[in-house]
């Protein structure tokens, strides 16, 4: 899954959590599986998910990240050479 769709995830996994935190019993979420209803019951495992997906886009993010510095790096040394 890309880091704009497990962002994507995240964001309405926390809105759910916000609602049911909020007072509402049970919320549906759009998965790329399927519908999910998550209910007030449910909300350790909501929370669970939340913190893998937060991993999950610092991963990625951090991936995005080092990807760019080695282009970076790679473009500076070739710059360099043909100095």
């Amino acid at each position: 899954m890309s880091l704009e769709h497990t962002q994507a995830l995240l964001d309405k996994y926390l809105e759910a959590a916000e609602k049911i935190a909020s007072g509402s019993q049970e919320y549906e979420i759009e998965t790329p599986s399927g519908r999910r209803r998550v209910k007030r019951a449910n909300l350790k495992e909501i929370w669970d998910i939340i913190n893998d997906l937060r991993a999950q886009v610092a991963a990625k993010n951090a991936a995005c990240s080092a990807g760019k510095s080695r282009f970076s790096l790679a473009s500076f040394n070739h710059d360099l050479q043909h100095l």
